[in-house]
């Protein structure tokens, strides 16, 4: 779970690079690859119907977010 939290960190700050006009080094493919496979996987997470806003935030407080 932290190696999610630090490549979604990483990726942020690659956007931040990008949208604000700083350096931007690496692979903007790559990235905007790894990126896509993270928001599918936490849209399908957060689209279960038994999954209220309640338990989204419970789940998160128990994986130490």
């Amino acid at each position: 779970m932290a190696q999610n939290y630090a490549s979604i960190k990483k990726l942020y700050n690659k956007r931040n690079a990008i949208v604000h006009g700083g350096e931007y080094k690496g692979d903007l493919m790559a990235d905007y690859l790894e990126l896509s496979d993270k928001v599918r996987a936490a849209i399908g997470f957060c689209n279960r119907p038994e999954l209220t806003k309640e338990r989204v935030f419970e789940e998160l407080n128990v994986k130490g977010f």
